[in-house]
């Protein structure tokens, strides 16, 4: 049902309810509302945010290991491992498609009912598991307290959508510097104090919760105001036949995002099975430099998807020559990571880990040059977002894991760290592939549905 359709009159208490700037404590954004930032100022504030949230996280598994034990670190992992695919699942990926629904087909009131609701249910989700899958009391509250504060991480990614979809980046990048920041200031002064990881993962969910009231939610508020689609209004739509026409357009991306999970972790479960902690270790240690470049391109690609939309919309030509100057540049980044390692991988890990890690510096080079595959194919997701073919890229995609299971069982165990790279490699092919089967495919359509338009074989 699009947005014409769902027009309301005045009298449709969906459309009058305004949130009143008395309504929350007040709170100073000192960012203009309204005026789309540039694509470069967009990047570079992405980049600042990602970046800093990033290394917050790290510092808070630093501080846990300084200040507690290793039963704190596993715990607080595990906590993450437990919640990160279930709220993957129930996010369903409602930040990228609120982002490039150009057309505005739904109100940001009802991508925020549907993730209240998701959000709940990946709540009870994890309390759930927790419970079932830990006989330890501490670890089972450690694991409620991460899930509450991804809860609360959830919400304000929703928010994060509306965001992005008024070019906005900077203000994300404002929230996730904040609550970075603000999270390991909480965590480690309670854990300091106290000793205790539960009362310091609730410190962390504690500030979330307050940076969602105070400062996410405000943001929603002045976008709201200045949006025609949604008049003002941010309270959480429960319209029944909306949510469900909503849902079943990002289920599917719900379902991607876990294969997606499922499919990096595949290596690993294959080496733990047939080497060992140990070796999965050394692997891991390697792999860990793919995403370190991910966080500058998930920073692009956040701040193209709402351009790439509009020029779906108004411009195929643009959507194109932009889509592919995205992909190039990300094909670019992996190919400079894997010249590096090919000559100086050695002295790379010896540096940054230790000289037994040096050892597999071959199988550290196929790994980097995996990266230009893993980047184009996360660079064209955002071009997915934008064609809206949900559906044909989820049951396309779910080729991709099975790739990566074949490729690891047939490779790890005669080739080993090398046969574990080689598979990354061939999986990060398909990863890329998939989404340009979808994007062709989708062109070709709106090709023909607009004549005059050049098809995507001829030069823009």
């Amino acid at each position: 049902m699009s947005q014409k359709e769902r027009t309301a009159s005045t009298d449709d208490p969906r459309v009058n309810w305004h949130l009143e700037d008395d309504s929350l404590p007040s709170v100073e954004i000192p960012v203009q509302v309204g005026k789309p930032r540039s694509l470069k100022a967009n990047v570079i504030w992405t980049l600042c945010g990602n970046f800093i949230y990033a290394f917050s996280q790290w510092a808070m598994l630093v501080c846990i290991a300084k200040l507690g034990d290793p039963t704190m670190v596993g715990q607080f992992a595990f906590g993450l491992a437990v919640s990160a695919p279930i709220y993957m699942f129930t996010n369903m990926q409602l930040r990228s498609v609120q982002a490039t629904d150009a057309k505005s087909e739904y109100r940001f009131s009802e991508y925020f009912g549907l993730r209240m609701l998701a959000s709940v249910a990946g709540l009870l989700a994890v309390c759930v598991v927790s419970a079932r899958s830990s006989s330890m009391r501490t670890t089972a509250l450690v694991v409620f307290g991460v899930g509450l504060a991804k809860f609360m991480e959830s919400v304000s990614d929703v928010i994060y959508g509306l965001c992005q979809k008024h070019e906005r980046m900077d203000s994300i990048a404002i929230s996730m510097s904040i609550k970075g920041l603000g999270s390991v200031a909480a965590l480690v002064g309670v854990l300091r104090y106290t000793h205790n990881l539960v009362y310091a993962v609730l410190a962390m969910a504690g500030w979330w919760a307050l940076l969602l009231l105070f400062v996410d939610l405000r943001w929603a508020h002045k976008f709201a105001q200045i949006d025609p689609a949604d008049q003002g209004t941010i309270i959480p739509s429960f319209e029944r036949k909306i949510l469900f026409s909503l849902g079943v357009l990002a289920l599917p991306m719900g379902i991607q995002t876990m294969l997606a999970s499922l499919t990096t972790n595949i290596p690993r479960y294959v080496i733990q099975h047939d080497m060992g902690a140990a070796a999965l270790g050394l692997y891991a240690a390697m792999a860990y430099f793919m995403l370190a470049g991910h966080t500058v391109i998930a920073a692009v690609g956040n701040s193209v998807q709402a351009r790439l939309a509009r020029h779906w919309q108004q411009s195929l030509p643009l959507f194109r020559r932009l889509l592919v100057r995205c992909a190039v540049f990300a094909f670019g980044m992996g190919a400079l990571a894997g010249v590096i390692a090919l000559g100086a991988g050695k002295p790379l890990l010896t540096l940054f880990y230790r000289p037994e890690y040096a050892k597999n510096h071959n199988a550290f080079t196929v790994l980097m040059f995996a990266t230009g595959f893993y980047y184009v194919g996360s660079m064209l997701g955002a071009g997915v977002a934008v064609v809206r073919r949900f559906w044909l890229f989820t049951v396309l995609y779910a080729s991709v894991p099975l790739v990566a299971l074949t490729s690891s069982i047939v490779l790890v165990p005669r080739s080993g760290l090398m046969g574990a790279a080689i598979a990354t490699l061939i999986f990060c092919v398909a990863n890329a592939v998939v989404p340009m089967i979808v994007i062709a495919q989708a062109y070709r359509q709106r090709v023909g549905a607009l004549p005059g338009v050049a098809p995507l074989s001829e030069p823009a």
